[in-house]
């Protein structure tokens, strides 16, 4: 019991120190009363996967709206190209039909000019595609998501093997609340097992009061873990001082993007600007209208589900 009572008060002090040390995100040094400008040229899937509007405190893989970017991104470098009679609506907010066509011998020509996931990208487009175009409308939506959390996985082995993550984000915390955890499941039954075989060897009588405290305690231990399994990134990760000053720059942008006055400003005949606020404010989700509305929103109900 008094070996019980021990691992109970280290179960609650131990989480408690490592989110203290390790779960508290670095304070903002710089105050960020504006921010007018793109606070850095990454790739809009990147920005998503780490900074987009309504973030917690952990990274998490990038979204439907990372998609969408890394999509428009491949039209605007060449990759992929509008259908003729779409070209001048492709600038609108509010565009319903959506088509592509693929450009496979500018893809063969500059392949090495992507990044893996967008590699990734175009050998799904090149799947879904008939004749070389690509209709969402037409797509099957269960068939493309499994192609969708494909290149999810392309991204996530794009951010590990460059280490892009880590200049943001400290995972150390999120890291040893792990270990902490496998520890605890393996000496809570080594403590039942070795309690169970000597009270049984030594001739110890189990009243049930005993049998439902040791019984408690393996609950409590099984739920305790569990929880912090769950939310460990959230209670024990955290954002560096340079990764809290970006992720604050990248909020004022959102919500500088999300002024109406800026969209009024902007029309689509400014092609340079326009492209970099439109993606932009999809990827940091302050814009909700991202085409198609109809295959998109569709796509985000399954995935809640």
């Amino acid at each position: 019991m008094i070996i019980y009572i021990l691992l109970f008060l280290l179960t609650i002090l131990i989480p408690i120190v490592l989110h203290l040390k390790y779960g508290r995100d670095e304070e903002l040094k710089t105050e960020i009363i504006s921010q007018r400008e793109l606070p850095s040229h990454d790739h809009p899937v990147i920005i998503n996967g780490i900074f987009r509007q309504n973030y917690g405190n952990n990274i998490e893989d990038p979204n439907l709206n990372g998609f969408k970017a890394g999509m428009y991104e491949l039209v605007r470098k060449g990759f992929l190209e509008f259908d003729e009679n779409e070209k001048h609506v492709v600038l609108d907010l509010n565009l319903k039909r959506f088509s592509f066509r693929i450009n496979h011998e500018y893809y063969k020509l500059h392949k090495s000019e992507l990044f893996d996931f967008e590699i990734k990208m175009m050998e799904i487009f090149e799947k879904i595609s008939e004749n070389d175009i690509v209709h969402f409308e037409d797509i099957n939506k269960d068939d493309f998501m499994l192609l969708f959390e494909s290149w999810q996985a392309s991204v996530r082995d794009y951010l590990k093997e460059t280490d892009e993550v880590k200049k943001y984000h400290n995972s150390n915390g999120g890291k040893m609340a792990f270990i902490y955890c496998l520890v605890c499941l393996n000496l809570n039954s080594v403590l039942f097992v070795l309690y169970s075989v000597f009270g049984i060897t030594m001739g110890y009588e189990f009243s049930l009061t005993t049998f439902l405290i040791i019984f408690g305690f393996q609950l409590y231990f099984m739920a305790l873990t569990f929880v912090l399994l769950l939310y460990r990134t959230k209670l024990f990760d955290k954002w560096t001082a340079y990764g809290v000053e970006c992720r604050e720059r990248w909020r004022k942008f959102g919500e500088h993007l999300q002024d109406s006055t800026i969209i009024d400003e902007y029309s689509p005949k400014y092609m340079k600007i326009w492209d970099d606020l439109w993606v932009y404010s999809v990827v940091l989700e302050v814009n909700k209208s991202a085409p198609p509305k109809s295959f998109w929103a569709e796509l985000e109900d399954s995935l809640i589900d």
